[in-house]
């Protein structure tokens, strides 16, 4: 009876520390994705300045090309 309450013990304990690690590697995980998706959304700003500005400069040019015929 003592060893079977000890390994069940240790299987207990061995469950505990596994079930921290996956907490862990959850909240690591979770911070990874929040880091992730905020450069996805300055990418994504950054993207539409280019395409504002490059519209910008293609109507500027637009209007200097009327003007010059």
């Amino acid at each position: 009876p003592g060893t079977i309450g000890k390994s069940l013990d240790k299987r207990a304990s061995d469950i505990t520390g596994e079930l921290e690690q996956a907490k862990k590697l959850r909240e690591e995980a979770q911070q990874l994705l929040a880091e992730y998706q905020r450069k996805r959304n300055e990418a994504e700003e950054e993207a539409a300045s280019i395409i504002s500005s490059a519209e910008k400069e293609a109507t500027q040019l637009r209007e200097e090309a009327k003007v010059k015929t």
